[in-house]
C-alpha cells in the first residue's frame, strides 16, 4: 500500500537509501534476514521492479494522489508486459544465430520511453468523481491508459476541486478533462468545479461528451455549445478543448479520448500558469462581475502565492484596480508600497483625492498615501500633506510633519512661505504653519 513519509528517515528495503520525508513510498509485506514477515518501506520506483504486480494491485485499490503516479503506473503496467513473455528454450543458441529471443522482443516493444502524464477528469460533483474513478479502473483495470503514443494516469475531481491545495495540484496532474454528461434536459450545474479550474492554473485539454448517440444531432451541439458556454462564463478557454463523444464509459471511450489527447499533447498543451497568476485572474474575474470581497481576497492570496520580493506586473496592475473597489484594500496599498513603480503614481493620486475630505481630520490612509506618492517622487502629494498637517491631531500629525519636513529638509522656510502666500489672510493653517517653522528654528538653533 501507499503512503506518505511523516517524519523521515525510514530507508528503503530495495536500494538502502533514506526515503525523503513527506514523499510517497511503498509498504509492503516481506521475508526478512530471520525468515519472519515483516513490513519493508521501498520507494515506489524500487517496488516497481522489485514487486510491480503489489504496486498494481495497490493501484486499483486506493485513488492516493501524489507526484508521478501516472508515471509508476506506466511502469509497473510496462514490467508486468515484459513478465508475460515466456523465454523460449535454447534462447542463447538462437541469439548465436542472429535471431531475437522473446525477452529481447519485449524489451524492444516495450522499452521505448514514452511520455505519460496526469490527466484529471472533471464531473460536477465529488460523489459523481469518486463513481466515474470506480468506472475508470473496471474498464482499464487499473488507472491507466497506454495510447497510440503517450500514456495517461486518471484521477478524477467533483465540486471538491477548489478546497485542493494548488501546489499539489501542480505538481500531480498536467491537464483536465471536462465530462458532460448528455442525458437530461440541461447540464448539472458546474460553476464549482470551473472555479477550482481557474484557480489552479491547469488548462482544458479536452471535453468529454458521454451518453449521446454515436451520430450528430442537434441535442449533440446544444450539449456541446452549452459546455463551451460555460467555459467561457467563467474566464475559461472555450474554444480550443476538442470534444469527444461516447454513449457510455467503456473501454473503447477511453481508446477516443486517448486519441484526441495525443493529438492535443503533440500540438502543444498550454503551460501550467505559476499559482500566484492563477490568482490574478481569479481577482479580475471577480471585480468583473462586481464581487470585490471575493476578488480582495483572491488578491490577498496572490501576494501570499508570491515570491519574496516579486511583484509581478499583473500583480501591481491588480492593486491598482483595487483602488476602486468599495472598500479600501490595505493588501492592495502594501503591494503598491513595496513594488514603488512609478507608473502607479497617477493611480495613487487619484485615489488620494478620492479619499481625502478637506477641512476635516485625515484618516491614516490619507497619510500612507502621502508618503508612498512622496517615496516616487510625485509632488502632487504636498497640497495635501500641508492641508491635512492643519487639521490633523496627535500621532498622525506627527506622521505628515515628519514627512513634510524629510521633504522640504532645508527648504523648509521657502516652502512654507510659499504655501502661506497661497492662503487667505484668516486661513488658521497659517498659525500652524509658522508655528512649525519657530519650532524647526528653535531646534536648529540648539544645535
Amino acid at each position: 500500500m501507499f503512503q506518505r513519509d511523516a517524519y523521515g528517515g525510514a530507508k528503503c528495503g530495495a536500494c538502502g537509501q533514506v526515503i525523503k520525508k513527506g514523499s510517497a513510498h511503498f509498504l509492503r509485506m516481506q521475508t526478512g534476514p530471520t525468515g519472519a514477515s515483516e513490513w519493508a518501506d521501498l520507494h515506489v520506483e524500487c517496488a516497481v521492479r522489485v514487486a510491480h504486480e503489489d504496486v498494481l494491485n495497490a493501484l486499483r485499490r486506493t485513488t492516493t494522489l501524489f507526484e508521478g503516479r501516472a508515471q509508476i503506473e506506466a511502469a509497473a503496467h510496462e514490467a508486468a508486459a515484459r513478465a508475460r513473455f515466456k523465454p523460449r528454450s535454447f534462447e542463447g543458441e538462437v541469439a548465436r544465430e542472429g535471431q531475437a529471443t522473446a525477452a529481447q522482443i519485449a524489451e524492444q516493444s516495450l522499452a521505448a520511453t514514452r511520455p505519460v502524464d496526469t490527466v484529471g477528469l472533471l464531473v460536477h460533483e465529488q460523489w459523481a468523481a469518486g463513481r466515474l474513478l470506480e468506472k475508470v479502473r473496471e474498464v482499464l483495470a487499473g488507472l491507466y491508459l497506454r495510447s497510440a503514443n503517450r500514456g495517461y494516469g486518471f484521477v478524477s475531481f467533483g465540486d471538491d476541486l477548489p478546497d485542493r491545495p494548488v501546489k499539489e495540484l501542480q505538481q500531480t496532474v498536467r491537464a483536465f478533462v471536462l465530462q458532460v454528461s448528455t442525458s437530461g434536459s440541461s447540464i448539472a450545474p458546474m460553476n464549482r468545479v470551473l472555479r477550482g479550474v481557474r484557480t489552479s492554473g491547469i488548462p482544458i485539454a479536452a471535453l468529454w461528451l458521454v451518453g449521446d448517440a454515436p451520430w450528430p444531432s442537434p441535442a449533440r451541439d446544444r450539449r456541446e455549445r452549452e459546455a463551451r458556454e460555460l467555459l467561457d462564463a467563467i474566464g475559461l478557454d472555450a474554444d480550443s478543448p476538442p470534444v469527444v463523444h461516447s454513449t457510455r464509459v467503456d473501454r473503447p471511450a477511453f481508446e477516443r479520448l486517448g486519441e484526441a489527447l495525443d493529438e492535443v499533447f503533440s500540438g502543444g498543451v498550454s503551460a501550467v500558469e505559476p499559482p500566484a497568476e492563477t490568482a490574478v485572474k481569479s481577482f479580475h474575474w471577480f471585480a468583473n462581475e462586481g464581487r470585490w470581497p471575493e476578488a480582495l481576497r483572491s488578491l490577498d492570496i496572490a501576494l501570499e502565492r508570491s515570491e519574496r520580493g516579486e511583484f509581478r506586473p499583473s500583480l501591481v496592475d491588480a492593486a491598482v484596480r483595487a483602488l476602486g473597489a468599495d472598500e479600501v484594500s490595505m493588501t492592495a496599498l502594501s503591494i503598491l508600497a513595496r513594488a514603488k513603480d512609478p507608473k502607479t503614481a497617477d493611480a495613487l493620486f487619484a485615489f488620494l483625492q478620492a479619499i481625502y475630505e478637506p477641512k476635516a481630520p485625515p484618516g491614516s490612509i490619507v497619510v500612507l498615501v502621502c508618503d508612498l506618492l512622496r517615496e516616487l517622487g510625485d509632488p502632487r502629494f504636498e497640497p495635501i500633506a500641508w492641508e491635512a498637517y492643519a487639521h490633523s491631531v496627535g500621532v498622525l500629525r506627527e506622521d505628515l510633519e515628519a514627512m513634510l519636513l524629510e521633504h522640504a529638509g532645508e527648504n523648509l522656510a521657502a516652502v512654507v512661505e510659499a504655501r502661506l502666500q497661497t492662503l487667505p489672510a484668516r486661513d488658521p493653517q497659517r498659525a500652524t504653519l509658522r508655528k512649525l517653522v519657530q519650532r524647526v528654528q528653535k531646534r536648529a538653533s540648539r544645535r
